[in-house]
Parts: structure tokens; sequence; C-alpha cells
């Protein structure tokens, strides 16, 4: 039999249509289950053949098929809000076939099975770029819970078992390459020999938009990969760019969220400890911003057109002792920028 092949994507299906490590906020996004002899959907249409699946067999989908009727599942509509990143999560009876055998749908990004090389050695497999990988793992007889983590902002993917990031057996890669000519995914695919319990899809929502123009699950996030600059906030209503980037106070919004405080707030300061400088006042800002980002202060008067002071760190801003107006602006950088 041909290998069981869960696909990432398909390039062309019907219509023809850094990593992150997906910690962000997550939305359910399509699923199927089985159990008590029915398959469950929700947001999602199962086919094999073009025929509507309804019913399962002790409590699974049993394939025996290959790939010119494969088990298509289908999301009813697009992930309008994720950032690009989705993980495909299966539980399934991965039946081992020879990896002579193995081979995928035209037009797949990524795929997962269980293959027997010609040393009698049974092994799990990824799928990106045209090239099966064999990877670090046991497999079981039993069911298999795995993961593909797809990145269609970077076109990559990584495989899990059980929750473990799996590496290729030779060098070690933990993400891989795949093809550059999609950005979202359309369906999966599964055909060969074994039984499938269930498949769960989620995507990270993206909350803000960077310098690149790619959407991101965070602000730090967008910060440290596309480079400082133009930071939009998402409208989570939309899923698209908010239509007034500027907070209350005087802000950006992507500045609010990265110093966690409210878009009409202020940003708490009081008198530094041990201050003793005769020729500042030295203030410290209650701040605790998003991880992954840095913050520094500087200050200006009121009338002078460059700040007086820059660089200030949270607990040491200082004013100079004087009359004058002052403004302390904070700046927000990536972590290693």
């Amino acid at each position: 039999m041909k290998a069981k092949t869960i696909l990432g994507m398909i390039a062309c299906a019907s219509a023809c249509v850094t990593l992150s490590a997906f910690g962000n906020t997550t939305n359910n996004w399509f699923s199927v289950t089985a159990a008590n002899d029915a398959v469950t959907k929700t947001d999602c249409n199962v086919t094999i053949g073009n025929q509507a699946v309804t019913t399962a067999t002790d409590d699974a989908i049993v394939l025996d098929n290959d790939k010119s009727t494969p088990l298509v599942i289908t999301p009813s509509a697009a992930a309008t809000k994720g950032d690009g990143v989705v993980k495909i999560t299966g539980t399934a009876v991965l039946t081992p076939s020879a990896t002579n055998d193995f081979e995928v749908t035209t037009g797949a990004k990524a795929g997962f099975a269980v293959g027997i090389d010609d040393n009698s050695s049974t092994n799990f497999y990824g799928y990106a770029n045209g090239t099966w990988t064999k990877l670090t793992g046991t497999p079981t007889e039993s069911a298999t819970t795995f993961a593909l983590l797809l990145d269609y902002r970077v076109h990559k993917v990584s495989f899990y078992v059980n929750d473990t990031l799996l590496a290729a057996a030779a060098g070690g890669a933990t993400s891989f390459d795949f093809e550059t000519d999609t950005d979202a995914l359309v369906a999966i695919d599964a055909f060969g020999s074994g039984s499938i319990t269930s498949i769960d899809s989620k995507y990270e929502v993206a909350v803000a938009i960077g310098k690149d123009a790619k959407r991101y699950g965070s602000v730090a996030e967008a910060v440290n990969t596309s480079g400082n600059g133009i930071i939009q906030v998402i409208d989570p209503d939309t899923g698209a760019a908010a239509e007034e980037q500027n907070a209350a106070n005087g802000l950006k919004k992507w500045e609010c969220d990265a110093l966690n405080i409210a878009e009409d707030g202020v940003i708490p300061v009081a008198p530094a400890a041990g201050d003793t400088s005769t020729a500042y006042v030295t203030l410290a800002a209650g701040i605790v911003p998003e991880a992954g980002l840095t913050v520094t202060f500087d200050v200006y008067q009121e009338g002078v057109q460059n700040p007086v002071n820059t660089g200030c760190a949270a607990n040491a801003i200082q004013i100079p002792v004087g009359t004058g107006k002052f403004t302390v602006k904070p700046v927000v950088t990536g972590a290693n920028q």
C-alpha cells in the first residue's frame, strides 16, 4: 500500500487557487472528528472521491485509497484574521510503507508519513519542497498524534509528534522550506492505508502589520522580524489594519500595545530611588514592556527641536534641573536592534 500522507497544502484545489513558535493567541479554524460511527465536521467539507464522508468505522475514518481518490478536507472559509501561521494536528494510525512507494498529490506543500527504508528501518518522514526527509522519533503501531506547523510568510514547515519537535535524522534541521507559490492553506489530502481519528487546524491571530507589510501575532514579533519603522495594529473585528493608528494618549496604538498601557492611559512615573544627581531630576517609569522589546526614553524641552537627553533607561529618565517644560517620549525597539 502507498503510505498514508497528510498533506499540509494543495496549490490547485478545485478552482486553483526566525519561525513563529505558535505561542501567540490562536483561533480554532476547522476540525474533523470520528466517533460513534459518525464523522463530525466543524467549518469544513470532507469528501472521498467527491463523495461526502459522514460515517466512521470503529471511531475512525478508515482509508485504503490512492492519490486518485484522496480524503479531502476543505475549510469552509479562509483564515482572514490569521497571520499566515497554521498548525494542523492529526491523530491517526499511520501504516508504514516502503519509502520507494512514497508519492504526493501534485501541488502538495507539506506532508507526513511513516516509511520503511531499504534497511528495513521504520521512521517518520516529512515532505516539503518535493523531497521526503527522514525525521527523528520512533513510530509505533498505535495511533500517533502529529502536527505540521506551516508559516506561509517565510514558507517553512516543522513537524511534531506529541508536541515534540522532530528534526532531520541527518543534519538536524527542524524547519524545511516549501514552495513559495501559495500564501494560504486551501485543503488537506490524505491517502493510503490507515485510519484517522481526528484532524484539527488552528491559526495564529494577527495583531500587527510589520514594516515588511507582513502580518504578525505580536507587536514584538513584528518589530523584531520586520525592523523598526511603520508598525500598524490590526482591527480584531475585521482582521485588517485599523483605520486609526494613533492612540488617544498621543502615542501610536502599537506603542501602547508594546508598553502594555491603555490607548488613553499614561506612562506612570515616579522619582527614582537613590537619585543623588544635582544636575538632573531622575524619574522611573512603571512599565512592563512586551517580552522581546526594549524601551528607552528621550527627553524633550519645549521650544527646543532636538532632545536634551536620549536613550534613558526606564529607571533612569534624567530631566535637566532648571526652568522649562519637558516631555518624555518612549522609544520602542527590538531586543536585538
